[in-house]
């Protein structure tokens, strides 16, 4: 592996693993739902809410996993790009279906696809 390669993959992973456990854990323990975030109206959807923040943690850990270990984690890597596949069908889908978002959602979607890309077309060799 080259070192544009190994440092492609470590910064990628790196903001992966940051951008999802660190709001994912706050989210996860807030008090509440309130107008900075998402509003859940009932206590099914607090539980959801919730369930899908700790799911977020656990994405963030397996990318901080593959940190740790990169020249064995071929297939985490490429699991970590088809959980973003359908994160970018979901977003393209919102676009279509429910208007043009701001900046900060296509900003999100740029990464996302970067990130699919190179998980699922550079993953760390055999």
């Amino acid at each position: 592996m080259t070192l544009l390669h190994r440092v492609t993959l470590y910064g990628l992973l790196g903001i992966l693993g940051i951008s999802l456990a660190v709001p994912g854990l706050i989210e996860l323990f807030r008090s509440g739902s309130g107008k900075t975030g998402l509003v859940a109206e009932s206590l099914d959807a607090v539980n959801q809410l919730r369930a899908f923040n700790g799911m977020m943690v656990g994405l963030g850990l397996v990318a901080g996993w593959c940190l740790f270990d990169l020249e064995n984690a071929r297939m985490r890597v490429m699991a970590l790009g088809v959980v973003l596949l359908p994160v970018i069908v979901g977003r393209i889908y919102a676009m279509i279906a429910d208007g043009v978002p701001g900046l900060m959602t296509w900003t999100y979607l740029c990464i996302e696809v970067v990130m699919a890309s190179v998980f699922l077309t550079m993953p760390p060799p055999e």
